[in-house]
């Protein structure tokens, strides 16, 4: 397989690279003239023959074995679009880089062409024991963040997504380079879990995940659920990272309120949700506005301020730019206040430096640009609410519930008797005693004192830090399992993000440990393992939610009891106990002369059932013939069946598999013996 080196040395250029034709352009490497198919780079308009890329090409290997990655070779990739962390180097890379499918690891070329198998002395506090980069779980972002150091790989500086700062050269920093999100490690204790915003006054606002797609209040954009919001704890109001770092800045006589600032508001919004410019009549989608998040009133910036102004303390005229940049310092202040100012906020400027806020311009009420609050706020007390409702002639006063973190909508209080087991989504045990439902979500029940759960405690079981409170699945939907009694869970967790320590409801509600449960539940079996058909580290869990059907990645049948699970998240491998013991290579009948191997195959059938074998499921495959097994359908070929009634071995596939024959060639199979289906 070909690597193609570009035509030009940019990697901001990668995606912009294409094979055209043309018959006017030099070769960027020899010079010749081309004439016919050709690697061209639209960006730097270069050109560069097929040839004379291959040429480079074979100072490349494709695959190389590595000292600092011994168990698996190296595959050498062009990486068009993204950013990745090198392992030994520890720095943001792009284009070219040696990658371990199976591990994730990376190597940029020059690592890559080391064969030095030392790491940097200087890089140990960003490494665990075992040599491996840190990562860590913080609360603004839904993926692991890997310690890095910054250099400019793209032509645009990359910014912290909390102060919004560039990062510096060599500057040790967190990032996920999947999602292009990146922190001063400063920064990374600054975010607020709760504040006190002026643009909701009434009620604090919390960090957390939502269920549903929600539209910020301040903006009107919609936010998805793999970004935490500020949330109100009392009503519906949320606000996403952007606004939150906004505050009020201009004061008009026209309106009671403070005026903030809003860039492109409600870009992509739906033309129902624009409101109108109170002084032209038009829709602000789209635009850049002034706006009263309280009273919705909203002004477009072009009805707001002219395009040039005076100022009584400057001779010059002004102009209104949006963006500008006097130096590199990361340092903006405004020459008439002298408070720090935004330099993605509108201002007045003149070509001798002179800049300043809109509302100084405006000779208005001055008001510093104040950040968001990083003290929280004392905490609430969690009340339910009596709710009249009008039915007919009579009103019934009915216990509601409503706590917009915990569930998104209103909650009833339970008040005839429920049948059959119901059980409680936020610790999935069985529904007794006081307990709430939501209308809305038909099976969404929870316990009182579920309900009533605080948003951070301090627990006996992880007394270094506070634990805090997930209500939506910031997994993905893929299971965790509780570090304390080990069943895996898909419901509330308490969590700890700088140690990864979980605990689900049951747990969170004891102050001391069960004894010998766990013992007794895991006695003689190994708590961690490798395991060949996957590349992480499986753990020992256990299978007891009683509303979650949880199957095994290798066979496919449900797990009950226990299982093994791979922690990292987003992965969402599980397997029996029992497939642990499958072979990696098995021999069967009808098959004798080859071994089959254990591997992910594209889709295809099954030899002994017939039925297909599904994409990326774990099979029993032969590398020379054609010849494919589930791995049930294998490890039923190793136990035939001898019966007097028949000259030839019978062999069992499950129930399973009987009810899709029938499916599948629309006719019953009845017994030979009793003629029962």
């Amino acid at each position: 397989m070909d690597i193609i080196i570009p035509p030009c040395n940019h990697t901001s250029h990668f995606i912009t690279i294409t094979l055209s034709e043309t018959t006017e352009n030099r070769c960027e490497e020899c010079g010749g003239k081309i004439s016919g198919t050709a690697f061209t780079c639209a960006s730097c308009k270069v050109w560069k023959h097929i040839s004379c890329a291959d040429k480079l090409n074979r100072d490349l290997p494709f695959e190389i074995f590595h000292p600092l990655h011994l168990q698996h070779r190296l595959q050498l990739q062009w990486l068009y679009y993204g950013d990745f962390i090198c392992d030994k180097c520890l720095y943001i890379s792009t284009g070219l880089r040696y990658i371990c499918f199976s591990c994730g690891f990376n190597l940029d070329l020059t690592c890559g062409s080391s064969v030095s198998g030392q790491l940097p002395k200087d890089q140990e506090p960003l490494r665990f024991k075992d040599g491996k980069k840190k990562t860590i779980f913080h609360y603004s972002h839904h993926h692991k963040l890997g310690f890095f150091k910054y250099r400019k790989v793209r032509e645009e500086d990359y910014d912290c997504f909390w102060c919004e700062k560039h990062l510096l050269l060599s500057e040790v920093c967190y990032g996920c380079s999947f999602c292009n999100f990146y922190l001063h490690q400063v920064c990374s204790d600054k975010i607020p879990r709760t504040l006190s915003h002026s643009l909701h006054p009434n009620h604090p606002l919390r960090l957390t995940y939502t269920y549903e797609n929600d539209y910020c209040n301040g903006c009107s954009k919609e936010c998805d659920t793999y970004t935490p919001l500020y949330v109100c704890e009392m009503c519906s109001f949320r606000l996403d990272f952007d606004c939150a770092k906004l505050s009020p800045s201009l004061k008009l006589d026209c309106h009671h309120h403070l005026l903030t600032f809003f860039k492109d508001f409600n870009k992509n919004g739906e033309e129902e949700q624009y409101p109108y410019c109170q002084v032209c009549g038009k829709h602000c989608g789209g635009a850049s506005v002034y706006r009263c998040v309280q009273c919705h009133f909203s002004l477009h910036l072009k009805c707001v301020v002219l395009s040039s102004a005076t100022h009584k303390y400057h001779r010059h005229p002004l102009t209104m730019m949006e963006l500008i940049k006097e130096d590199n310092s990361e340092q903006y202040y405004c020459d008439d206040c002298e408070n720090e100012r935004n330099p993605k906020d509108p201002y007045y400027c003149q070509s001798c430096t002179f800049i300043a806020h809109i509302q100084c311009v405006l000779d208005q009420d001055k008001v510093a640009s104040g950040k968001v609050p990083s003290s929280s706020p004392p905490p609430m007390e969690n009340k339910a609410l009596f709710v009249e409702q009008n039915e007919g002639s009579h009103v019934i006063r009915t216990l509601s519930f409503f706590r917009p973190i915990i569930h998104p909508h209103q909650m009833y209080e339970v008040t005839e008797e429920l049948k059959g087991e119901i059980y409680c989504s936020g610790c999935r045990l069985v529904l007794n005693g006081s307990s709430y439902f939501c209308k809305t979500c038909p099976d969404f029940y929870l316990h009182e004192k579920c309900a009533k759960f605080s948003y951070e405690i301090r627990h006996p079981f992880h007394s270094s830090h506070p634990l805090n409170l997930y209500t939506s699945n910031v997994w993905d939907h893929h299971l965790i399992a509780c570090d304390e009694c080990r069943d895996i869970c898909d419901a509330f967790i308490y969590f700890c993000e700088q140690c990864d320590f979980k605990l689900d409801m049951k747990c969170a509600a004891l102050t001391t440990h069960k004894i010998g449960v766990l013992e007794e539940k895991m006695t003689g079996r190994v708590t961690e393992l490798h395991h060949f058909t996957h590349p992480h580290k499986p753990v020992l869990a256990s299978c007891n939610d009683p509303k979650h059907e949880i199957i095994c990645s290798i066979c496919r049948w449900q797990i009950l009891g226990p299982a093994y699970l791979c922690p990292e998240r987003f992965c969402g491998y599980k397997l029996h106990e029992s497939c642990l013991r499958l072979p990696q290579k098995i021999r069967v009948p009808f098959h004798p002369n080859h071994m089959l191997v254990s591997r992910l195959l594209p889709s295809q059938r099954c030899y002994a059932c017939s039925l297909q074998l599904h994409l990326g499921e774990f099979v029993y495959s032969c590398e020379h013939c054609d010849f494919n097994l589930h791995v049930m359908c294998a490890n039923s070929l190793r136990r035939p069946l001898k019966y007097k009634f028949h000259l030839n071995d019978l062999y069992y596939f499950g129930r399973n598999h009987i009810s899709l024959f029938d499916s599948i060639w629309g006719k019953i199979f009845k017994c030979e013996v009793c003629g029962g289906s």
